[in-house]
């Protein structure tokens, strides 16, 4: 993996020794622990948000049912309101 792209966080005192202990620990410097955390947690949300958003297309796209009428589907979205 080439890294070309740059991000200045600056940090409290506090917390960079913190991940300064953290990175020490692991053996790796403490932009690698904060590239770790970011592949963890947000980066990992993204592709499940993706993964979740193809799953409910696909559920679409194969759905047999029959459209509702436009009058039903209102109905529908009333009640849904009410229950708010």
């Amino acid at each position: 993996m080439s890294l070309t792209k740059k991000a200045v966080i600056l940090f409290d005192p506090e917390q960079y020794e913190i991940l300064k202990r953290k990175a020490k620990l692991q053996g790796v410097s403490v932009a690698a622990l904060i590239r770790r955390a970011a592949a963890r947690i947000i980066l990992k949300d993204d592709e499940s948000t993706r993964k979740t958003r193809l799953k409910a297309a696909q559920a679409i796209v194969a759905a047999e049912e029959e459209p509702m009428e436009w009058d039903q589907l209102e109905d529908l979205i009333a009640k849904g309101h009410l229950k708010w």
